[in-house]
């Protein structure tokens, strides 16, 4: 699922990043990928820190697939198409 594997992007920049700032590039389903991992919309109860949603600095999305997006994230007021 999206969730799983923005979990996986997540905990990978968790561990190989070192507090660094980063910038997320993704094609197609990678996109929304990408912009789940940066708006925590993968966190639960069990898990509810992401690192991501601290230290992204960008998106950059290539080929969004959007129609995957069945939360709506990608409508959300605090994601501008530039900024």
């Amino acid at each position: 699922s999206i969730n799983l594997w923005a979990e996986m992007v997540d905990d990978y920049a968790k561990e190989n990043m070192a507090g660094k700032e980063v910038v997320l590039v993704g094609n197609s389903i990678g996109s929304i990928i990408a912009l789940s991992a940066t708006s925590g919309d993968f966190l639960s109860a069990e898990k509810s820190d992401g690192y991501l949603t601290e230290k992204t600095k960008g998106i950059c999305m290539f080929n969004c697939g959007v129609g995957l997006n069945s939360r709506g994230i990608a409508n959300e007021s605090r994601w501008s198409p530039a900024e």
